[in-house]
């Protein structure tokens, strides 16, 4: 009868920038989940909320829908227009009667029909716009975790997933349109994990993993087993849970299911049984179920968990409404709010000293009309449509608040920081400065520098109102770099304006601060001021320290244009403009040097001492009538253990068609598929690529024996050979190893000549073997 699977039993659970972007990515996602907060809207108080891992709406009194993505690596919120943002975004203008909000998708109710947004259960489809599922004649809706259910002319109908038979579907399959599971008398439905539940003339009918020990079907999660009916009539409302379930009987509140966070409400959970006998030592490689009081408890490995196999009285009268979420469940009972379950981090606002609450027990004794609730937070919708949210904890439950409780409002509230992210140009005083303010779940850095000296100064945001921000002392000058040198205090903006005041830490010093709007923030991780790539928001913020720099401009007799800027560091070259295409050219180098000079300030911001070793330049390596090759080279320590250098890439342009080549294309089957998987491209043009496997022979034996008395670098090769950078020079081509730092001493150019080449060349290579042995 039980299923460990759903219960959670842990015993039955089942290349330098690369490295750093994919760390930042990982950082994203453990920073996302941890961020579910109420969007707030001009359209009239509040009547109904949900909010699921990255993502929250609002259902206002006017009957619009507001909605706002919080993921910065799923681009923020989708809109109608296919718009992407982190400010809330109206779904659907008016006419809203009923909103529910899943893991990843949200439905509701408008004029009698049914739409949903963002993924639609079990069909995969991201809608940029609501999209109509049911026509006519819908009077409830309840979205679960990858699975959603609706009362539509008095038919419970459900689609998604149907793994567990929780869709009420005959073959297991999800669904991806709605399928009638009970043909008439339904009023209410319940989606939860693996199992739904539904009201037909009042009586509690459920399907898929339902957990009672009277379903026969029980161990066999899919098939097609009709519903089960549990209670026979006077239901009036049904809440469904990840794997519990509770419902009301007469005023009386009746619950069973998975109760090892006390979510059930007996007054006891799995920490009960923790005492029992018939727990098993850390060691023991069996599985032993027993009882423990009205529950039931498995056991294996000290890990324990337990399921209520039964309908329980709970709250024995009074109860006008219930909801239930993951391992939480809430109650209205007497015009109080009464909520338990998993508690660890007081999300349930009410005090256990990081225990679960396992009984009933009040969180807000009156006032409240409408519950949401997930593993982090609880906010309760108020008489007058006023939200009280408790406060999450922060920092993988690391910083959790010291008194739970309720607070007024949302303590997550981001359209106050929202209203003021962005590049923003402006006054400090008589000083002229830059400033970029960035959301801080983006993981994009907040700074701003002054224009006289160009170097950044990090900010951070002290809350999620944006009023004021924390500013640190620049790299190398600060005794103590926890604590800010200043803080600013900023107004909401007025339009794309905005007022404020910078004051020193200590008191000693104010200045007025006024700001314009110049561009907008970046809405995703990389695509800030701070971005690996040009973002519109970098270019905008690094506009004036590329145009304040002093050219060094020398022209060789060839007309070739050398540019360096910043005593030498970043150079380039630039075509004569009798050159076919030089301009098409020239404006790429323009770009690359205007990237660089951003980038030499921020490995000042990074480094040691604020002073930046950094060093990039842009040559060109071979020039013919057709063919240009330019090699990019750095040099640079921005703080870390270990500077960096050497070739960064060669760019291969056709003077004939004033277009970019990629070299790989001259080499036959040089396409490595499995990449695209790894590497995450979405075209094979963005996957790395390797030589075939007679080429790589070639490579390899000309390597080991150009190292052949080197035995710390005679096998380098042999792990590295999908990592190789490719030119062509006039002779034939260069394949340059690009070996981690460790083994960056071993790295080496080996030249083909074209005719060891020709067996593995395209028709494009061998028409640029052609061109470039004959110097054209």
């Amino acid at each position: 009868m039980f299923n460990m699977r759903e219960s959670g039993f842990s015993i039955l659970k089942g290349e330098s920038m690369r490295y750093f972007r994919s760390l930042f990515f990982f950082l994203v996602l453990a920073t996302a989940a941890c961020m579910a907060n109420a969007a707030t809207s001009d359209s009239g108080s509040i009547a109904q909320l949900g909010f699921r891992f990255m993502h929250r709406c609002v259902l206002h009194s006017s009957g619009a829908v507001d909605c706002v993505s919080e993921s910065p690596f799923l681009g923020g919120s989708r809109g109608g227009s296919g718009e992407v943002t982190f400010r809330p975004v109206q779904m659907i203008a008016r006419g809203t009667t009923q909103l529910s909000v899943g893991d990843f998708s949200a439905c509701a109710i408008v004029g009698g029909a049914l739409d949903c947004w963002e993924k639609i259960p079990a069909t995969g489809k991201q809608g940029v716009a609501p999209k109509q599922l049911i026509a006519s004649g819908v009077t409830d809706v309840s979205v679960g975790d990858d699975h959603a259910c609706a009362v539509a002319h008095g038919a419970a109908l459900c689609w998604g997933s149907d793994s567990y038979g929780q869709s009420g579907h005959s073959d297991g399959n999800a669904q991806s349109t709605p399928w009638q599971v009970i043909a008439h008398g339904a009023t209410k439905v319940a989606a939860g994990g693996d199992l739904s539940c539904a009201i037909a003339d009042g009586a509690l009918w459920c399907w898929g993993h339902t957990g009672l020990a009277s379903d026969p079907h029980a161990k066999d999660y899919a098939g097609d087993y009709p519903p089960l009916r549990v209670f026979a009539h006077d239901v009036s409302a049904v809440a469904a849970g990840a794997h519990h379930v509770c419902a009301i009987i007469k005023g009386a509140l009746w619950c069973w299911g998975d109760n090892s966070h006390g979510q059930v409400g007996l007054g006891y959970s799995r920490d009960h049984a923790q005492h029992s006998p018939n727990v098993l030592p850390w060691n023991a490689k069996e599985v032993r179920e027993f009882a423990d009081g009205d529950q039931t408890c498995l056991s294996s490995w000290k890990d324990i968990a337990c399921q209520v196999e039964h309908p329980v009285k709970v709250i024995a009268y009074g109860v006008t409404d219930v909801f239930a979420r993951d391992n939480e469940t809430c109650a209205l009972a007497s015009g109080a709010l009464m909520c338990w379950g998993y508690n660890w981090g007081g999300q349930l606002g009410i005090a256990s000293d990081k225990q679960d609450v396992i009984k009933p027990t009040v969180a807000i004794p009156l006032g409240v009309t409408f519950v949401a609730t997930d593993r982090n937070r609880t906010c309760a919708v108020m008489t007058g449509g006023t939200l009280s949210c408790t406060q999450p904890c922060k920092h993988d439950y690391n910083q959790c608040p010291q008194k739970p409780g309720f607070v007024t409002g949302d303590p997550n509230e981001m359209s106050g920081l929202e209203a003021r992210v962005g590049v923003w140009r402006g006054r400090f005083g008589d000083s002229k400065v830059m400033v970029c303010l960035e959301r801080p779940d983006t993981l994009n850095g907040s700074m701003y520098y002054y224009l006289r000296h160009r170097f950044s100064i990090p900010l951070q945001a002290n809350d999620n109102s944006g009023a004021t921000w924390n500013e640190a002392s620049p790299s190398g000058q600060a005794s103590d770099g926890s604590k800010p040198v200043a803080l600013w205090n900023l107004q909401v903006p007025v339009g794309d304006v905005m007022a404020g005041t910078w004051s020193a830490a200590d008191g000693s010093h104010k200045a007025p601060i006024q700001l314009t709007r110049v561009a907008d923030a970046g809405t995703s991780l990389g695509a800030g001021c701070d971005a690996v790539d040009g973002s519109p928001s970098r270019l905008a913020f690094n506009a004036p320290r590329v145009a304040s720099q002093e050219l060094n401009v020398n022209q060789s007799s060839d007309g070739l244009r050398t540019i360096s800027a910043l005593n030498g560091n970043i150079s380039f070259v630039e075509l004569p403009t009798s050159t076919p295409h030089a301009a098409r050219f020239n404006a790429a180098m323009r770009d690359w040097f205007a990237d660089q000079i951003a980038g030499y300030y921020e490995c000042a911001s990074s480094s040691f001492n604020g002073t930046p070793d950094y060093n990039q330049a842009y040559a060109i390596d071979l020039l013919t009538p057709s063919w240009l090759v330019a090699q990019e080279t750095y040099s640079a320590f921005c703080g870390g253990a270990h500077p960096s250098g050497g070739t960064a890439g060669y760019t291969v342009w056709n003077l004939d068609t004033g277009k970019t080549v990629n070299p790989w294309d001259f080499i036959k089957d040089s396409h490595w598929d499995f990449l695209k998987e790894v590497n995450h491209c979405d075209n094979v043009d963005n996957c790395r690529r390797r030589p075939p496997a007679g080429l790589a022979a070639i490579i390899v034996a000309h390597f080991k024996h150009d190292n052949a008395n080197d035995s710390d670098c005679a096998d380098a090769i042999d792990d590295n050979l999908n990592y190789l950078q490719l030119h062509p020079e006039k002779t034939g081509m260069v394949f340059s190893t690009t070996f981690p730092h460790v083994i960056q001493a071993c790295d080496e150019d080996i030249n083909l000549s074209w005719r060891q080449l020709k067996p593995f060349l395209t028709p494009q290579g061998e028409d640029a073997m052609q061109s470039l042995s004959q110097g054209r």
